[in-house]
C-alpha cells in the first residue's frame, strides 16, 4: 500500500489531494493554474504534497488527474475566465 494522488486543474487554482491507503491519513495542497502550461502546475502541486506530507516518489501507487480548465479551452477555444 501506498499514497495516492488526485490532481484538479481548475481555471484558477490547481487542487492536490493526497492520500495514504494504509493509514487514511489524507492532506490537499492548492497552487495557481498556469495557464501557459497546465503541467507546470500539476508538477509544482504535486512536489508541494509530497513535501508537506513527507511521501516518497516510490510510494506513491497512483495518480490521477481531472482538468476542468483543458475541458472548458477546448470547448470555447480559449482559457476560461479567472474568478
Amino acid at each position: 500500500m501506498g499514497w495516492r494522488i488526485g490532481v484538479d486543474i481548475g481555471g484558477t487554482f490547481t487542487d492536490v489531494a493526497v492520500l495514504d491507503e494504509a493509514s487514511g491519513r489524507a492532506g490537499i495542497a492548492k497552487v495557481s493554474t498556469t495557464p501557459g502550461d497546465f503541467g507546470a502546475a500539476v508538477v509544482e502541486g504535486a512536489r508541494a504534497a509530497m513535501e508537506e506530507y513527507r511521501i516518497a516518489p516510490d510510494s506513491v501507487t497512483h495518480l490521477s488527474h481531472e482538468a476542468l480548465a483543458l475541458w472548458g479551452f477546448s470547448r470555447w477555444r480559449r482559457a476560461p475566465p479567472s474568478r
